[in-house]
């Protein structure tokens, strides 16, 4: 089996795994033993003239979560790149931002943020950006605005095949290649008219829908809820990369990105990407010091196209 069917067997399964037995019931940290700490979140996209960063307050495991609690309003933020120093703006609670004409986001640049607010520790992250990449190799070749027939999963089908392109990854800067990407496929008119039905159903359940059941309202209210946008990651670049059927959950207008993303990404991720973490204590490593949550940085290729019926 590919790497890359490996890689998909993995994000569709990490989602699954539950308590099993009393033997594998998590171990929760002491609540004595939590620091209520700066929370930064961002990605700073190669060729943008803006910077956007969330700012939140860390929550303690027995508190009620909610994005307009733990936003955190009044920082000093800060941005840093090679000689220059920018202040940030928060534009409402907990989002800080900076645009300029003047201003690019560049690949091999490293950018760092820093953030401070009263009492609370201050906080800096760093990111590089990734250097471009670019799609070859494409069968059939896909541009802006093509249309494609979608191929139904019959019984013989498999995690990627039938598929209906495939391409490879290449890098406009010689072997610059980054540590991860992610394809992330958006069905832009997910509807009840637009879902696609299979000639497998039990394939379709398993593997396509991720246990949601029949064609009830409810079901199909949540499977445009959750599945009209589908994502799995690559940390194998120079392999052929194939968009099966799996991808693909309603007709219509689609948007097919392909990310580049950068180490602190990779790093943060790694517990499930190259499998499910074992330890069930385990944390992401945050490249954020003195705080929790990721700064990252990306490059992106994006093709829409249509997707037909049979």
């Amino acid at each position: 089996m590919s790497r890359n069917r490996i890689m998909v067997l993995i994000f569709l399964f990490v989602g699954s795994i539950g308590l099993l037995s009393c033997d594998s019931i998590i171990d929760l940290p002491d609540p004595m033993q939590f620091e209520e700490k700066i929370v930064l979140n961002g990605n700073l996209e190669w060729g943008s003239t803006e910077v956007l960063i969330r700012l939140d307050v860390a929550t303690a495991i027995e508190d009620n979560f909610d994005t307009l609690s733990t936003a955190l309003s009044g920082a000093t933020v800060i941005l840093k790149y090679d000689s220059a120093e920018i202040m940030l703006t928060e534009t409402t609670p907990g989002k800080y931002e900076y645009s300029s004409s003047s201003f690019l986001i560049r690949s091999g640049k490293s950018y760092t943020i820093e953030a401070s607010y009263g009492d609370l520790p201050p906080i800096s992250a760093t990111t590089t950006v990734p250097y471009p990449i670019y799609l070859v190799d494409m069968t059939p070749e896909l541009n802006e605005g093509d249309s494609l027939t979608y191929i139904p999963a019959g019984d013989d089908a498999q995690f990627l095949d039938p598929y209906l392109f495939s391409f490879k990854i290449d890098s406009k800067v010689g072997g610059r290649f980054p540590p991860i990407i992610r394809f992330v496929n958006r069905a832009l008119e997910p509807s009840k008219e637009t879902m696609i039905t299979e000639d497998n159903d039990l394939k379709a359940f398993l593997f396509k829908w991720n246990g949601i059941g029949d064609d009830s309202d409810k079901d199909i209210n949540e499977r445009i809820r959750t599945r009209s946008r589908i994502i799995f990651n690559s940390v194998d670049p120079d392999s052929e990369q194939k968009m099966g059927w799996i991808f693909y959950t309603f007709y219509g207008r689609q948007s097919f990105e392909v990310y580049a993303l950068d180490q602190a990404y990779y790093n943060y991720h790694i517990g499930n990407i190259e499998d499910a973490p074992t330890d069930p204590n385990y944390l992401p490593e945050s490249n954020v010091i003195g705080g929790y949550g990721l700064l990252f940085s990306s490059y992106q290729v994006k093709i829409g196209f249509f997707l037909k019926r049979p």
